[in-house]
């Protein structure tokens, strides 16, 4: 593949992942733009329903990409993502807009895999610059998404200025799906590759509910339990179906390990509070803090650099502390999330972009050391599935943090505002990277045991 296929492919992955910070920019123009009062639990609804449709069908994707080609099915994929984006920003309400978000998400799902998969296959002599290129757009797409996202609100200002956020992916999608058949050859399809679709499906219905059941108790109240009930009926279903199934989503042997199975419970925590972080941390800048859209994005920029640079020094740090890399990342980030709790409510900006540039120094860290130790962990022969597995907890993970500690932090700020709920999460998520880092020192007293 030339290089600037590998570019194009990219680019189809750069704008899902930006879109999720280009939302946490959105939500408090969304909030005014709807009437919803402050700290409504039902706003933390927008990112969940991106992150829900998005972590569901992760794995499908990969999937349904291996049978019916990776280009066909990344076109697809981009036209679907584009007119949800279309349905976002045209929504009249709140609950149209959740719902295109859901449906946004699930074509999202489908891109991811299908990059990773047509490097793997086309991009040759350029494969290792081209997969370190895509591991590093997490960090850009935060950098591009809060500042950009800021530019562009200041730029339309209005109250319907956030619909632009979501409208502008109509051109890049468009250019996307011109140049494609162009630049990307397509990939044989396996078309001995079967799909249980029964089991995908009651997969997404699973996670879907249960990130509803995380979301709504504040607003159902004691309804919750139904949906907590549902839930279990749904994920019970789905287990029955992947044992009975012989093209089952998740073959069992990818799970053999009694240390993966460890590492990847102990990792939900320091995703979940990222995902509350996130939802967070835009509002009390704006809201809380006062900053126009654009100086909120400026004051996020060290975080989003943090998280670049640090995820490049990973291998030498893996190289000579082992799991003890997950600790070192996480302590970092706890120091400046401690920095971050004394100055939200002193409005001690220095401190305030200090303890940002050290979360994300320290989640840039401990992320891609995590990522590493996990894959390490799968069975060579589930490689590609162990990815898909990892990347559907980690999103699973952040959008339930985003759904508990979104709600936690909305019951603070409507009693006592937006820095004290930003507090409390902080203080949240400062206990969580302490169960991070206690347990990859565990982790790693049991490696030089064997």
């Amino acid at each position: 593949m030339a290089l600037r296929g590998i570019l194009l492919i990219l680019g189809c992955a750069f704008v899902p992942m930006m879109d999720t910070f280009l939302a946490g920019v959105a939500l408090p123009g969304i909030r005014r733009d709807f009437g919803i009062a402050e700290g409504s639990a039902l706003l933390s609804l927008v990112l969940v329903g991106y992150l829900a449709g998005f972590g569901s069908l992760l794995i499908v994707g990969g999937r349904v990409g291996d049978r019916l080609g990776r280009r066909k099915t990344l076109s697809a994929a981009v036209f679907g993502f584009l007119v949800a984006s279309a349905a976002c920003g045209l929504a009249p309400g709140l609950w149209p807009l959740i719902a295109a978000r859901i449906a946004q998400g699930a074509p999202a799902a489908f891109v991811l895999p299908q990059i990773l998969g047509l490097i793997t296959a086309q991009a040759g002599p350029r494969r290792e610059r081209a997969i370190s290129w895509y591991s590093s757009m997490s960090g850009v797409s935060a950098l591009v998404g809060l500042i950009g996202g800021g530019v562009l609100l200041d730029m339309i200002g209005g109250g319907a200025a956030w619909r632009w956020l979501f409208l502008m992916n109509i051109p890049l999608g468009v250019v996307a799906l011109a140049l494609l058949p162009r630049w990307v050859t397509e990939t044989p399809p396996n078309i001995d590759r079967r799909i249980d679709g029964r089991g995908a499906a009651l997969l997404s219905l699973t996670v879907l509910a249960f990130l509803l059941t995380a979301s709504m108790p504040t607003i159902l109240g004691p309804a919750t339990v139904v949906l907590a009930l549902v839930t279990l009926v749904l994920g019970r279903a789905w287990l029955i179906q992947q044992r009975r199934s012989v093209a089952a989503l998740v073959p069992e042997g990818i799970f053999g390990n009694p240390r993966l199975r460890w590492s990847l419970a102990l990792m939900l925590p320091f995703f979940a509070g990222a995902g509350g972080f996130l939802y967070a941390l835009p509002q009390t800048l704006q809201e809380g803090l006062g900053h126009a859209p654009l100086a909120a994005g400026v004051l996020t920029a060290p975080m989003a650099v943090g998280f670049l640079v640090s995820s490049f020094t990973v291998p030498r740090l893996r190289e000579r502390l082992g799991v003890r890399t997950i600790a070192l990342g996480a302590s970092i980030q706890a120091a400046g999330l401690a920095a971050l709790a004394v100055a939200v409510p002193t409005t001690t900006t220095p401190l305030i972009g200090l303890g940002l540039l050290l979360i994300g120094t320290g989640q840039g860290i401990a992320l891609g050391a995590m990522n590493a130790h996990m894959l390490a962990l799968v069975p060579a022969e589930l490689a590609g599935l162990g990815g898909g597995v990892l990347l559907t907890a980690q999103q699973v993970s952040i959008a339930t943090g985003a759904a508990v500690l979104g709600a936690v932090f909305g019951i603070v700020v409507q009693s006592s505002g937006h820095r004290a709920g930003m507090v409390t999460v902080v203080c949240v998520q400062i206990v969580l990277a302490a169960i991070v880092i206690a347990a990859s020192v565990r982790s790693a007293a049991v490696v030089r045991r064997l």
